[in-house]
């Protein structure tokens, strides 16, 4: 059994954040119903990274009345935001972006988020200007965890700023729910978390009311996600088989989600997964109750977590870490509507569009390895003529993954906008690290932070 310094230090790594909450490292339990001690750093810390206050009072993301029927991808709003407000590369431009999105269940539903403009666009065949759209890793559950609401826009170097860097222009969005909190009805917007098809949904019409606002964009475009991004990516690519957009060059899946109920038994980071798909599972699936599969002390924390509205750092800390009990009944696995939510949301074995490119750590604790290995593979049974590239890096964990692979992902963009077609079929690829792996930095132990005097950053 891991010891709690090391069971902390997994789920710690499991949102691909770049802060270390060693302030949560003493096992803090507290009544069910009681917010432990330990949750306040992270919540301060994650008030201090706003862009503008919390999103209920910034204008931005108030939905009118009378934008309930408008098309899916219409635009709704652009602001064009002052770029010091966030930690972005120099020569970086942003904007927000508010449109009308689809649910898992086809309703329409208004979304956020951002897009990144390079100082000058990267030359591709054709001389359009080249888009890439990023589906983030998991953020959190709540309306204050949209990446356009954040400074470091989430994950920043792991993912965004690299490719603006690179000359893309980068649409990002916040998913359904993160960021916008009310639909134009006012009535909550439940964030359908782990979600595929709904997040795939926030990508394409972010990209058709991006391309609404800025007439530049061209036509070509791949997408590149991680974490609940990553699964994403594979639903888009799922997508594009059966309702293709034109200009569309792949996707990169980076240590995706595919199916959660396939996750070793013991890993305990697979309950707490599911548990916060229980609200989508309800909005889903009405006559799904979400206390018959929690335990008595699951439910109070659960409502706790749910009005606590933090991001997935403290979700982590009240769901688990600070738990100190098991949050679901023996048993849950086998509750009819988890089962059916899986079948209908989860990747693997299904018809895509290639060309897809997934990365993989082979020791990420979050998303084990053999269960992407055995969706990639499926996937590549049923599509034998796509182009499906798998790479899986030794010794890499969770969120690693996203900084060992850039190399790879970035040249295999470049390739695909610069008209490269990719090889037919499927290949994989294992690769080590060139000097012992000791010797190397494992995690991210740094996040960015504004400057705000002459000396805090080189002349």
């Amino acid at each position: 059994m891991l010891k709690f310094f090391s069971l902390f230090w997994l789920v710690s790594q499991s949102a691909a954040f770049n802060v270390d909450l060693s302030t949560l490292l003493v096992r803090q339990t507290a009544a069910p119903n009681q917010l432990p001690d330990g949750v306040l750093p992270a919540l301060a810390f994650e008030r201090s990274t706003w862009v503008k206050g919390s999103v209920s009072e910034d204008p931005f993301y108030q939905v009118a009345p009378g934008w309930a029927d408008a098309d899916f991808g219409t635009v709704f709003r652009v602001e064009d935001m002052d770029p010091t407000l966030y930690t972005i590369p120099p020569t970086t431009s942003i904007s927000r972006i508010l449109y009308q999105s689809k649910s898992f269940l086809g309703k329409k539903t208004p979304a956020s988020g951002y897009v990144l403009f390079p100082y000058s666009p990267r030359k591709i065949k054709g001389g359009s200007v080249p888009v890439v759209v990023w589906g983030h890793g998991t953020s959190g559950l709540h309306p204050e965890s949209g990446p356009s609401h954040l400074r470091d826009l989430w994950q920043n170097a792991q993912g965004p700023t690299p490719l603006v860097q690179q000359g893309y222009v980068v649409v990002a969005p916040d998913y359904a729910g993160l960021g916008v909190g009310k639909n134009a009805a006012g009535k909550n917007i439940t964030h359908e978390y782990l979600t595929g098809p709904a997040q795939a949904n926030d990508m394409e019409y972010a990209l058709k009311a991006a391309r609404s606002a800025f007439s530049f964009l061209g036509k070509q475009f791949t997408t590149i996600g991680h974490s609940q991004g990553g699964g994403a990516v594979w639903s888009f690519a799922e997508r594009m088989r059966t309702n293709p957009i034109d200009g569309y060059l792949g996707g990169v899946a980076i240590s995706p989600v595919t199916r959660l109920l396939d996750l070793p038994q013991g890993n305990p980071i697979k309950a707490l997964l599911v548990a916060a798909t229980l609200p989508t599972i309800a909005n889903i699936y009405p006559d799904f109750n979400i206390s018959s599969v929690l335990t008595p002390e699951g439910a109070q924390r659960f409502a706790l977590e749910q009005k606590t509205g933090g991001n997935v750092q403290a979700t982590i800390a009240l769901l688990l870490t600070m738990a100190g009990f098991p949050i679901l009944k023996d048993g849950w696995e086998k509750n009819e509507y988890i089962q059916r939510f899986q079948a209908a949301t989860g990747n693997g074995g299904k018809p895509i569009k290639g060309p897809l490119l997934v990365i993989q750590g082979d020791n990420d604790f979050n998303i084990d390895v053999r269960t992407t290995t055995a969706a990639v593979e499926k996937t590549a049974t049923a599509n034998p003529k796509e182009s499906i590239s798998y790479a899986i890096y030794s010794n890499i964990t969770h969120a690693s993954a996203v900084w060992v692979g850039q190399q790879r992902y970035l040249d295999w963009i470049a390739r695909r906008f610069d008209g490269e077609a990719a090889s037919t079929g499927f290949s994989r690829d294992q690769v080590s690290s060139l000097r012992p792996w000791a010797k190397y930095q494992a995690e991210q132990n740094f996040y960015a932070a504004r400057a705000t005097e002459f000396y805090q950053v080189p002349a």
